[in-house]
């Protein structure tokens, strides 16, 4: 098949998501053509002859100064120009805001199939404000096929946007063979450190990296050998800095910004949290779990389809701070329960999660479209 994908070409999960199921189907034989404004992250590093990078054009005009380019209209153009010239089968768009949108006036153009996945904030968040909701609406309506990360999200949509055609859960998937793991543990262990956590995330409202800061300061009461490694960057980043300097706890939590690594990374730590106010799915989950290392998290949306409670991590309540410490400190000071954990982890993946069971199953939602 001839597919083309659009995404955000940054690290965030919907991106990270569009650019490995494109690889992986240029490996199964499959003509790919992504359609985005700069080269996705994981492209950078790794290309396949079976895949070709189209960049949406840039245009400069005094008039669009103050609102900047309408950036959908282009995506629409670019989509257009290849569906055209390649003569693809199906578009594909991660993520509804814009790239659905695009993706529907391409349709309109050429008549080329569409394929819509939502990813969540997309949904639950951005899709919400007023100024887009009946636009995300039109363009899940106008899709030939929508697929969701979550059954949390699939009922969202519902909820939400009232869409009533079929839509077909699909969940992330993760590459077993580079997310495995590898017990390094030589890059945070210094110093007397001898537990490590780990958080990987923007720094945003809705990640809530404030509250892991003041549940970590309650570990530290108790392991105050512990140490919290901190991978992102964002909006917050100023005020987790004044936080930790108000409770003192600067020298045991270490912000890294943006790292490339995060297979290394995962396999340095003892454990991962991810305290989300609502996830659909939460990538970075079954990256942990696929390297072995349990996981504390959010008892909310997508993520109990994730993880399982006792078995391959730790879920609390939303914004009980105390349950999230209590959480850590358990597997922290549990190694035997950590270790079944983290097996369990990587069972689950290699079951649920892993690239032969995940991407198959966008192509059969390919085959239904086009049949």
């Amino acid at each position: 098949m001839k597919i083309g994908i659009s995404c955000y070409p940054s690290v965030g999960g919907s991106g990270f998501l569009a650019t490995r199921l494109g690889l992986e189907l240029a490996k199964k034989g499959h003509e790919i053509h992504f359609i985005t404004y700069d080269v996705p992250y994981l492209l950078r590093e790794e290309r396949h002859p079976n895949l070709s990078i189209n960049l949406i054009d840039k245009v400069e005009y005094p008039l669009f100064k103050a609102i900047c380019s309408p950036f959908t209209l282009l995506e629409a153009s670019k989509m257009t120009e290849v569906v055209k010239e390649h003569k693809l089968d199906i578009l594909h768009a991660h993520y509804i805001i814009p790239h659905a949108m695009a993706a529907f006036i391409a349709k309109e153009l050429t008549g080329v199939k569409t394929i819509s996945t939502a990813h969540g904030s997309d949904v639950h968040t951005v899709g919400m404000e007023k100024g887009f909701r009946s636009t995300v609406h039109l363009a899940l309506r106008k899709s030939d096929y929508i697929t969701s990360v979550s059954n949390f999200l699939a009922n969202s949509l519902r909820e939400k946007f009232k869409v009533r055609c079929p839509i077909e859960t699909v969940y992330n998937f993760v590459d077993t063979e580079i997310f495995r793991p590898r017990k390094i543990k030589d890059e945070f262990y210094h110093d007397g450190v001898e537990n490590v956590v780990v958080s990987i995330s923007n720094f945003r409202k809705i990640k809530r990296i404030p509250l892991l800061i003041r549940a970590f300061a309650k570990v530290l009461k108790e392991l105050p050998e512990s140490k919290l490694i901190l991978v992102g960057d964002g909006p917050e980043r100023t005020q987790v800095l004044q936080l930790c300097r108000k409770l003192g706890i600067c020298q045991q939590v270490s912000l890294e910004g943006f790292r490339t690594d995060i297979p290394r990374v995962l396999n340095c730590v003892d454990l991962l949290a991810a305290p989300s106010k609502i996830e659909s799915f939460c990538l970075v989950l079954i990256e942990a779990m696929a390297c072995e290392v349990p996981v504390v998290s959010t008892r909310a949306g997508g993520i109990p389809e994730v993880v399982e409670h006792g078995k391959q991590g730790l879920l609390f309540e939303d914004e009980d701070v105390d349950q999230l410490a209590q959480n850590m400190i358990q597997i922290l000071t549990d190694k035997q329960q950590a270790k079944k954990m983290g097996i369990s982890g990587r069972k689950r993946v290699l079951q649920n999660f892993s690239i032969g069971k995940i991407v198959p199953q966008y192509e059969n939602c390919y085959k239904a479209i086009l049949s």
